[in-house]
């Protein structure tokens, strides 16, 4: 699992209390540091491994994680997982073409089923825009055939959507819904 890179294109209160994001500066310099040597030993490494991008920020906002997955070594026994926030995802997934074929699982972080309850909580998100990242996901998981997961963050702005969850998931075929504990 990297954790590299912290940053991301919303700012939910459930997560950080401003906007982190690096493009320059010490944090990226490392980032990108580190980035280069996982993707050098990955470079060498004989065995199966799976490599799991994101948590910490979105792999597709992430200048770092781009960067790591544009230059990731194309291997077959690499396999990836990662978890995004779906906003950026129609746009960026066509630029890392090897991480999408080798691709186990994506989930996406998604803590509402309504317009209104899901702006209220990833704030600089738009539902038009979360929807038009699950159309995508969901038919490039038919090309592909990885597992596709949301994740909800259960709070008390979200809770009486659980149900909506569930027919949220299932309208975009995905294999499974996370309900989890919001915790400090």
């Amino acid at each position: 699992r990297l954790a590299i890179d912290d940053s991301c294109n919303l700012r939910c209160p459930s997560c950080r209390k401003g906007m982190i994001f690096h493009k320059e500066g010490s944090a990226y310099i490392l980032g990108i540091k580190l980035a280069d040597r996982v993707n050098d030993w990955l470079h060498d490494f004989q065995h199966p491994i799976q490599v799991h991008i994101g948590s910490d920020g979105d792999p597709f906002a992430s200048h770092v994680y781009r960067h790591f997955m544009e230059q990731t070594p194309v291997r077959d026994n690499i396999k990836y997982s990662i978890l995004t926030n779906g906003l950026m995802f129609k746009e960026f997934y066509n630029t890392v073409p090897h991480v999408i074929n080798n691709l186990l699982e994506l989930g996406v972080s998604i803590d509402g089923a309504s317009r209104a309850t899901y702006e209220k909580l990833r704030l600089g998100g738009r539902w038009e825009k979360i929807i038009e990242g699950l159309e995508c996901i969901a038919a490039l998981k038919k090309k592909k055939d990885f597992r596709f997961n949301l994740h909800f963050v259960v709070q008390q702005d979200n809770w009486h959507e659980l149900e909506a969850m569930l027919e949220l998931g299932h309208r975009y075929g995905v294999d499974r819904v996370y309900f989890n504990k919001i915790e400090d």
